[in-house]
């Protein structure tokens, strides 16, 4: 009888003496955040930027979705929707500058994500997982412990110099005045309300 393949097959375990990797059960997706920013000694201020901006912009895509929402509310929306994807790529970058590794000579582990991407995808996974009830999480639970195996062996890659990460670039572009429009459009949207609000 076969046994069936589990996750957990793949750890590749530390040598004796060196520290404990990430848990390849975690209570939530941003446990394995949490590792790999002491893993890699990140700076925690762009990682909880990053987490609360993940958030905000959740509340400005439900508002843009929003059955009542008129198209200008809406144009508005996107264009905080655009300026928060522009920050967020920012803080990827923040993040990623902060990665002392360089892979040795002759490395051949290649991986699609840079360390702050893997941070993001992470964060919007824990989002999802918090916005869940406890008996639906399954499927987010199945995508944390595989994540947290190549977070494994990312980690196990990178002490032995073998992992080679992908450049950092960010694939999402806007306008640069984009944040510059964003007082005036917030003047407008504040404008629309108090005049519809006036209306008899």
């Amino acid at each position: 009888m076969h046994r069936r393949w589990h996750p957990s097959d793949l750890i590749v375990h530390p040598a004796a003496g060196s520290a404990s990797m990430i848990s390849t059960a975690p209570t939530r997706p941003y446990d394995i955040v949490a590792a790999l920013v002491e893993e890699f000694i990140i700076s925690r201020q762009p990682v909880s930027e990053l987490r609360r901006l993940h958030r905000r912009q959740w509340e400005l895509e439900d508002a843009s979705r929003a059955p009542d929402a008129s198209a200008e509310r809406v144009g508005v929306l996107k264009g905080e929707i655009d300026a928060s994807n522009s920050r967020r790529h920012r803080l990827i970058t923040a993040i990623d500058e902060q990665v002392a590794y360089r892979p040795a000579d002759g490395a051949s582990r290649y991986y699609s994500e840079t360390i702050g991407e893997l941070c993001d995808r992470l964060i919007i996974l824990d989002l999802k997982h918090q916005a869940l009830t406890d008996d639906s999480t399954d499927s987010v639970d199945g995508i944390s412990r595989h994540l947290a195996v190549t977070a494994n062996q990312l980690v196990e890659h990178t002490r032995r110099g073998v992992a080679v990460l992908p450049p950092r670039v960010g694939l999402k572009i806007y306008r640069r005045d984009a944040e510059r429009e964003m007082p005036r459009q917030r003047r407008r949207l504040r404008t629309l309300i108090t005049s519809r609000r006036s209306l008899p």
